[in-house]
């Protein structure tokens, strides 16, 4: 896919949601598509933080686990 490719999503918003999405973006001073954009993009970047975040940690268990199993198994050699 080109950079300069785009994806369209269709949002459905209540009537209240939408009016108060109004309200806010004619406050700030921007349109309803930018607001969306920046709040999407800041959502999508803490959420994917928090995933590789955790992502990683499991890792490093999952690699623990596996240095750990090894030593229990040349221990358990050297005692036979």
């Amino acid at each position: 896919m080109a950079s300069d490719s785009k994806v369209t999503r269709s949002i459905r918003l209540t009537p209240d949601v939408d009016a108060r999405l109004v309200a806010l973006c004619e406050h700030f001073g921007i349109s309803i598509h930018n607001y969306l954009l920046n709040e999407i993009g800041k959502a999508v970047a803490r959420d994917e933080i928090a995933f590789k975040a955790k992502k990683a940690q499991d890792d490093a268990v999952q690699q623990m686990l596996a240095q750990f199993a090894v030593a229990m198994s040349e221990q358990e050699r050297k005692e036979d």
